[in-house]
């Protein structure tokens, strides 16, 4: 008997997300994590905690338990399986791609609704972001304002991991400015998609690299959105930006709201920028309601300055 059950229509891209969580677990000591490894790794199983931490608990590690609690003896197996119960084959309405920068693929995801008049690129500094449900919900509702999503991620898997300790990659706004323009080049240059008029919507540091690319780039994008951002690490580069930009804030968080604060003042006087507090909310809006509000706030960002017309 497996120790965890399929649901009916299983996601492979999930079971990959939470291998993925029970490496950050692992290195973050959480007991939980330590007592599935040694339940379900037999190289593991009587290796101490700080010891399976200095080892470098690695994805593949972190897969092999997923797949066993799911009574698969390997995770290519496990995957396999998956794969037969939920083909992935992308709808009339998706595009999906790598594209390719830095010596690495970065994959994407692209949604177009039938009245989609603009595109917007999420930007987000991990190897997960395709996955996220905030995103995905975000998604949707910018998908209802007839608005297409292309979500991808500015880093590998295996650099998000090894990023966990150095915190290098997620701060490096050049490289994530790089890679976002990358993507957005590739963008044009597909036939279903070039032609729509495209935003930036970003978060965390993936923010900063949404206005550092408005600014070195201004041909690229026509809008940005910063949705539980970090604009103030994009500082150096704020004045050149010409963009239409909206910083959405939870007033919970103190610190990110005078990082917002100080953001808006190093925008040019011709620049178009606005800051909405969320009252009540944090950094990340995971209170009820904030998440709607964030996205309400961004799709009517979005259409009024992609030109899209009256909300919805």
């Amino acid at each position: 008997m497996p120790e965890r059950e399929l649901p009916t229509r299983p996601s492979l891209e999930q079971y990959k997300k939470q291998a993925k969580d029970l490496v950050k677990d692992c290195a973050n000591a959480a007991p939980a994590a330590f007592a599935r490894i040694r339940q379900h790794h037999p190289r593991l199983l009587d290796v101490p905690d700080s010891e399976i931490q200095r080892d470098s608990f690695k994805l593949s590690d972190a897969q092999l338990i997923i797949a066993r609690e799911h009574a698969f003896e390997s995770w290519p197996k496990f995957a396999r399986h998956i794969r037969t119960l939920r083909p992935e084959s992308p709808s009339p309405s998706q595009l999906a791609g790598c594209i390719r920068v830095d010596g690495i693929e970065l994959p994407a995801q692209v949604a177009v609704p039938e009245d989609a008049r603009g595109l917007v690129l999420f930007a987000h500094a991990s190897g997960s972001s395709r996955y996220n449900p905030r995103n995905h919900h975000i998604a949707d509702t910018l998908h209802r304002g007839a608005l297409g999503t292309v979500l991808t991620d500015l880093l590998t898997e295996d650099e998000e991991l090894a990023d966990m300790e150095t915190e290098e990659l997620r701060f490096d706004i050049r490289l994530l400015g790089r890679r976002l323009a990358a993507i957005s080049k590739w963008i044009g240059e597909q036939p279903t998609i070039k032609d729509l008029r495209l935003g930036y919507f970003g978060s965390d540091t993936g923010a900063a690299a949404a206005l550092f690319v408005a600014a070195e780039h201004p041909s690229l994008v026509q809008a940005v959105v910063s949705g539980g951002g970090r604009p103030d690490l994009a500082g150096p580069w704020l004045w050149k930006v010409q963009a239409p930009t909206l910083l959405i804030a939870g007033s919970k968080d103190t610190a990110a709201l005078a990082f917002h604060h100080s953001a808006v003042e190093w925008f040019s006087r011709q620049t178009v920028c606005e800051l909405e507090i969320i009252e009540g909310a944090s950094q990340r809006f995971e209170e009820e309601g904030a998440s709607d509000q964030s996205a309400v706030l961004a799709r009517d960002w979005f259409r009024r300055y992609l030109n899209i017309g009256a909300t919805v």
